[in-house]
């Protein structure tokens, strides 16, 4: 088996697209609201890269365990949904930084 074939057996396809596409969400809100305001910098794609780690390794790091313990099964699926509230985060930051009228409720819950 090679180590390609292995990573699939890891993870769910569907949560990993869902991943993916939220990562995409994240960037392409940051990069337009960076652009309208002026203030891109190319420092920050290096942050992207950094988070890009942490969630695909998260999420990887969760489904080894899963894989090799079957009472840890339910662990793939908890860390998926904190890494969607993580990414969630980020990019109603983002459009909160667009200016974008958001409810007050969302915006206080994701600050805290």
């Amino acid at each position: 088996m090679d180590i390609l074939e292995g990573l699939k057996n890891l993870v769910d396809g569907t949560q990993l697209q869902v991943l993916f596409y939220l990562l995409l969400a994240n960037v392409l809100t940051g990069m337009v609201g960076a652009l309208v305001k002026g203030k891109f910098e190319v420092v920050k794609i290096v942050e992207f890269w950094k988070r890009l780690g942490v969630v695909i390794g998260a999420y990887l790091v969760a489904g080894l365990a899963a894989k090799g313990l079957s009472d840890f099964e339910v662990l793939r699926t908890v860390v998926w949904g904190a890494l969607i509230a993580y990414l969630a985060g980020h990019i109603i930051a983002n459009l909160k930084e667009w200016g974008l009228p958001l409810p007050d409720g969302l915006v206080k819950f994701m600050e805290k």
